[in-house]
């Protein structure tokens, strides 16, 4: 047999190979040494030198042909580099001279079950006993990559049959704890509750390679496999006090310092830093050219998600708030800023790590004025995109009056509306508190998902109606306010019916408008997130 029943592919099963999708497997095995802190660890093939470079612990490293390309050296206090085959490695007796015993291993050596169960063996002579011996590419992808003979293997892709180690220690050695994590892109097995006096597996070795030499279900032990999230793992780095005042690293898409006041993104996450910090908490905003900066060892990264992906950076709980894109980043916790959206992430991965978080509005930029001060102009502000704005094209057929803010605009029909081409963040609020309608649209995706923009919520927070193209989703509380519209009539039907509006329906929007300052402002979603992480917290020491 193959590694397939007899006579069966994948096809026939019916079976869905699951790919490894969680924190990627070097920054993975980082979390680990910043968690368990070894003394001495171990590793069994290097070559370039990437995951050998995330250890700052007395290295043992074993490669038959080293060809560094990472930096090795810095921070280890000892360094044994030896290039040979891990067999002639360990038949040389080179630890016994050191003298140390490993606290953390990792094996990544030949792509051969037997090779890999052979290095387990001898690495576990040398490990503490709470020592953890870690294991790579024991989660192929598709049987092609798992195939013996790397010169049939169809791609780059090639884990080999090393999978087979899992099911061997699970039936020869149960007295170990045997942890799979879906770490990107071939998972890793964490192997601890070490026995260094264990003498089975070399005992019974001869017996093990010839059941499993030309046998292997990979269907069934894929198909059976309880694989972890790298989200949940047990060296994730926690918040140390959740209780006392956090530290928090907002992550905008906003590429370099030089360039960030003229981002909506820049000005959003200004309004949630101030927030975060009136309760008690410490923040920083920053563009992605500092993303990898780090100010504090207990930073929690909370990501503004743009288009831009962000890989986790070790040891720190990383957050992200969906507010633009529908693109998922690896995270500890996801905030989603549109329940429909929110809905089909939680029918994919569950409910435990997303949450709904609509946009918010910063009060101190947002005023509310006077329900009786006069009021006048059809108000929008934002970039031209070379005129594919379907609501101010709307607002053109209709023939409304408007005030254009914005760039971009000289080339196209609102070019005689315009009124400049900059208009300070900082006066937007006194904008829309004076203006009788303001006019929004969202991209695509934002529409498709019901990702409202956070134009509305300025807006309605300066009590102001609003004018938008249809969007997925709106929250139930702003339906009364906001007037969507498809064409030019409709436009024109939506401007009448906010002219008529009665005495009743403004002294309504106005409640609302205050009412906004607890319940849609930026403070609390601050409230929000911190209430989040104080759970998961909490939930994480229970577990």
């Amino acid at each position: 047999m193959g590694l397939l029943k007899a006579n069966e592919t994948p096809a026939d099963t019916g079976f869905t190979f699951p790919r490894a999708k969680g924190l990627q497997y070097l920054a993975f095995l980082e979390e680990m040494h910043l968690a368990l802190e070894p003394e001495w660890y171990l590793e069994i093939g290097t070559q370039t030198g990437a995951s050998l470079a995330k250890s700052r612990a007395r290295s043992v490293s074993v490669d038959p042909q080293f060809v560094l390309r990472h930096d090795v050296w810095s921070g280890v206090p000892e360094l044994h580099l030896f290039q040979q085959t891990s067999d002639e490695f360990f038949a040389a007796g080179h630890l016994q001279r050191l003298g140390g015993t490993f606290g953390l291993a990792f094996l990544d050596g030949m792509h051969l079950y037997e090779f890999l169960l052979r290095d387990l063996i001898n690495a576990e002579r040398h490990m503490t006993p709470g020592g953890h011996i870690v294991l790579h590419d024991c989660l192929p992808w598709s049987e092609n990559m798992a195939l013996r003979d790397r010169t049939e293997v169809k791609g780059r892709a090639w884990t080999g049959d090393v999978w087979k180690v899992v099911p061997i220690l699970k039936t020869f050695r149960p007295d170990l704890k045997v942890e799979i994590f879906d770490a990107a892109p071939t998972g890793l097995v964490v192997v601890s509750n070490l026995d260094p006096q264990s003498k089975v597996l070399a005992d019974r070795y001869d017996e093990i390679v010839a059941k499993f030499d030309q046998n292997g279900d990979l269907i069934g032990y894929l198909a059976d496999l309880k694989i972890n999230s790298t989200a949940n793992s047990p060296w994730r780095r926690r918040i140390e006090d959740p209780e006392g005042p956090l530290h928090f690293a907002i992550k905008t898409n906003v590429p370099r310092p030089a360039v960030q006041t003229n981002w909506g993104d820049y000005h959003f996450a200004v309004g949630l830093q101030k927030a975060l910090e009136r309760q008690g908490h410490s923040a920083t905003v920053r563009t992605r050219k500092h993303w990898n900066r780090v100010d504090k060892d207990n930073e929690i990264d909370l990501v503004i998600k743009g288009h831009t992906p962000h890989e986790p950076r070790p040891g720190h709980t990383t957050l992200q708030w969906l507010i633009s894109s529908n693109v998922e980043d690896k995270a500890d916790h996801s905030f989603v800023a549109s329940a429909p959206l929110l809905s089909k992430m939680q029918s994919a991965k569950g409910e435990r790590s997303t949450s709904l978080l609509p946009q918010a509005f910063d009060p101190e930029r947002m005023p509310l004025p006077d329900p009786e001060e006069p009021r006048s102009g059809v108000l929008f502000v934002g970039i031209a995109r070379r005129g594919k704005r379907p609501i101010v094209n709307f607002a053109l057929q209709a023939g409304a009056e408007l005030d254009v803010w914005g760039p971009g605009w000289e080339d196209t029909d609102a070019a005689p509306f315009v009124r400049g081409r900059n208009l300070d963040n900082s006066a937007l609020g006194q904008y829309y508190a004076k203006a009788e309608v303001v006019l929004n649209d969202h991209t695509r995706v934002m529409r498709r998902q019901g990702l409202v923009s956070n134009r509305i919520f300025d807006a309605l927070a300066c009590g102001t109606p609003v004018i938008s193209d249809p969007v997925a989703w709106l929250p139930d509380d702003m339906r009364p306010f906001v007037e969507c519209v498809r064409d030019g009539a409709e436009f024109s039907a939506a401007l009448a019916r906010i002219r008529a509006e009665t005495k009743k329906k403004r002294k309504a929007r106005f409640e609302f408008a205050a009412r906004m300052r607890s319940e849609h402002s930026f403070d609390a979603r601050a409230a929000e997130i911190v209430r989040v992480l104080r759970a998961q917290a909490a939930d994480a020491a229970e577990r």
